[in-house]
């Protein structure tokens, strides 16, 4: 535990100026923030529309159960 004292002391000093690069370096991280989320759901466009139709249709499930029960 410390006391509150050297808490106190310890505690760094705040800056109260804005600058002008701390609004530009927000900015970027915003910007890039975007860019990732709209190239991950793009990705995951391009996979949905690689899969086949046959998939989303539900025939790919009875050509596989047909072929387990055959002898």
């Amino acid at each position: 535990m410390v006391c509150a004292e050297c808490l106190a002391k310890a505690r760094p000093v705040r800056r109260s100026s804005f600058s002008a690069w701390s609004g530009i370096g927000s900015s970027i991280a915003w910007i890039m923030g975007l860019c990732v989320g709209f190239l991950f759901f793009y990705g995951v466009g391009r996979f949905l529309l690689t899969v086949p139709p046959a998939y989303h249709d539900g025939t790919i499930w009875r050509r596989a159960w047909s072929e387990l029960q055959a002898p």
